[in-house]
């Protein structure tokens, strides 16, 4: 191969490694069996230097992510939480405003989750379960306002039920 096509195809592959990789998080970034945006369920968040601490709730504490993008998809977020149970990542609270991001942030929820549960036909809330996680998008349209909940279920049913691991608190 002569010089100039090497050339030529080493510029289109860097091209194109630097095009898939992105900036942020894409799809197929933002959720994953093992976590969410690189974060393993089950980290200890508390140990992380990503994290700042933003408060404590009963046995869950809730961070938030230096440097994080307050979007999800094209849709724009107004908070982002982490929730550790006792020190362990197991739930994502995300905060928006508005039914654009709400359909924008659906429009991912479909891509990645495929056809969701709707618990009541008049509240526009849509359940997805895949593996071992549920996601849960809630809006109000009174204040214009939603809710993204992403659980990893294993520690979320602890967290909820204590008494079902025998561990009442």
């Amino acid at each position: 191969m002569k010089a100039g096509k090497i050339s030529r195809y080493l510029k289109a592959l860097v091209f194109f490694v630097v095009l898939a990789s992105g900036s942020g998080q894409g799809f197929g970034q933002e959720f994953a069996a093992e976590g969410f945006r690189g974060v393993p369920w089950k980290n200890d968040l508390g140990r992380r230097n990503d994290m700042v601490f933003h408060e404590k709730s009963k046995n869950t504490a809730y961070f938030t992510r230096r440097g994080e993008h307050l979007r999800l998809g094209n849709g724009d977020l107004i908070n982002l939480y982490y929730g550790a149970y006792k020190g362990q990542f197991y739930l994502v609270l995300a905060q928006f405003q508005g039914s654009n991001d709400r359909e924008k942030i659906k429009f991912v929820l479909f891509k990645e989750f495929g056809k969701p549960y709707k618990p009541d036909e008049d509240r526009p809330d849509y359940v997805w379960t895949k593996g071992d996680t549920t996601a849960t998008l809630m809006y109000d349209n009174r204040t214009k306002t939603g809710t993204l909940i992403y659980t990893y279920d294993p520690l979320d049913r602890e967290a909820s039920h204590p008494i079902l691991k025998g561990k009442a608190e």
